[in-house]
């Protein structure tokens, strides 16, 4: 920051040498001096006339300098900060992938060594509502499919622990939290694989997750997209994307790989002024400015991302929703980023973002 006064034709410095504090101190206390004889004030008045104007003689134009002068750069499009504003730390938080850790019970534990060889060929394929989901929609009491792309014929199903399952319950609408989930299984024709993935989120509030099939990656091949909740509450909404591979399978047993987003960089920048009552967010060409007066003092000088996340597909492209806190506590989310998801360099991660908005409820950042 630059704290240097500006000088005015009325400036007075206030600072110097030990030597001028001293000459300066000696001539206030040392009283009114003899002043110079008049004809010598007119002499000295009437020579600093004449060189004024000698000197207002000799000033030139910018046409003087040896060759043109440099014009301006073009500067209308770029986006930098403001001057004197400082970078914001900012927190990253997003996690990767969130697990149940169940990998190991359903391969030791006979009630579960149904999911090491599905049938695929046995599962239902149509989806249905978590909300209104019975017995009867479950595969032996196991997995309900909740999200399905008929024509490149995906579906995901949500597995639960069968022992949680209540026996008189046929025709009655499932109570969701009463079921243990241990994960999910997604089915692509003849190969459906388990995968002990978080949805605690759609456990909780019985909300379905959505199921993409694009080819996310450029190489020609369809790739299945899913976004599953694992986290919410107060100021927390967190979803994982988690990218599959449908045309690689390993055998014994056979395994879909899949890919999560490399968050290592995140294509965003935010800067505060020096009252710490504002702040600028940049990414690539988008530029954001953010009012941070009613926080006062209670801005910690950083901001994070991390506990509101999600992600949606529109028109084949995969877009995250970051939103962003200023108080370090989950309780000011003063702006928002969608960020398209990219394939570079053999790994999927986060582009420039194509919206910054502090309207929470901008249409144009709504899944």
């Amino acid at each position: 920051m630059n704290n240097k006064m500006p000088r005015t034709p009325f400036s007075t410095p206030l600072s110097g040498s030990a030597r001028e504090t001293e000459l300066r101190l000696k001539n206030i206390f040392s009283g009114p001096k003899k002043r110079p004889p008049v004809l010598f004030l007119a002499l000295m008045f009437s020579l600093c006339v004449f060189c004024g104007n000698l000197v207002s003689c000799q000033i030139a134009g910018p046409e003087s300098f040896n060759g043109p002068v440099p014009e301006s750069p073009d500067t209308s499009n770029a986006v930098r900060p403001v001057d004197d504003w400082q970078p914001v730390t900012l927190e990253n938080n997003i996690t990767y992938g969130s697990f149940y850790g169940s990998s190991e019970a359903v391969y030791e534990e006979p009630r579960f060594q149904i999911l090491t060889e599905l049938p695929a060929d046995e599962l239902p394929r149509e989806a249905v509502e978590l909300q209104h989901a019975t017995r009867q929609d479950f595969w032996r009491d196991m997995l309900l499919p909740v999200a399905a792309d008929e024509e490149a014929d995906v579906t995901l199903y949500f597995a639960v622990d069968p022992d949680t399952m209540s026996a008189d319950r046929m025709d009655d609408l499932i109570i969701l939290q009463e079921l243990t989930p241990i994960g999910v299984v997604l089915r692509h024709g003849n190969l459906a694989q388990f995968l002990d993935l978080n949805w605690e989120t759609h456990w909780r509030y019985g909300a379905n997750p959505w199921l993409a099939v694009e080819d996310f990656d450029g190489d020609g091949k369809p790739e299945a997209a899913i976004a599953l909740g694992w986290g919410s509450g107060t100021g927390v909404d967190a979803q994982c994307l988690y990218i599959l591979d449908l045309d690689v399978s390993y055998p014994s047993p056979p395994y879909l790989p899949y890919s999560s987003i490399n968050y290592g960089s995140l294509p965003l920048e935010i800067f505060t002024n020096p009252e710490g009552t504002a702040a600028q967010l940049l990414s690539g060409g988008q530029e954001l400015e953010v009012d941070l007066s009613e926080l006062k003092e209670f801005f910690p000088t950083t901001a994070a991302v991390g506990d509101v996340v999600r992600f949606f597909c529109d028109g084949g492209q995969l877009y995250c929703q970051l939103d962003v806190d200023f108080s370090g506590f989950a309780t000011a989310y003063l702006a928002r980023g969608i960020f398209p998801v990219r394939y570079e360099d053999d790994t999927y991660c986060l582009g420039p973002a194509v919206l910054l908005t502090d309207d929470l409820l901008d249409e144009r950042s709504l899944p």
